[in-house]
């Protein structure tokens, strides 16, 4: 059986040619969504806190694209 440590490096390396998005949400759609951009705009994929993303009430990746659910997934994984 792998270990925690072994799948999430299988997670990163596959997700290691996913681009950074300029932008995570659409911005311009209102203060909320600027504001959830900023902070995921804030850190890359290696330094992703969970505090930034960990709260049910403010939860950026709720309103992140795609392209930024896919760039962040080996932070949410870890």
């Amino acid at each position: 059986m792998p270990t925690d440590a072994a799948i999430l490096a299988q997670i990163t390396r596959a997700f290691a040619g996913v681009p950074r998005p300029e932008h995570f949400t659409d911005h311009p759609f209102c203060d909320e969504c600027q504001e959830h951009d900023a902070t995921l705009r804030a850190y890359d994929r290696e330094t992703l806190p969970h505090e930034a993303v960990g709260s049910a009430a403010r939860d950026p990746i709720a309103m992140t694209t795609a392209e930024g659910f896919t760039y962040h997934l080996p932070a949410l994984a870890r």
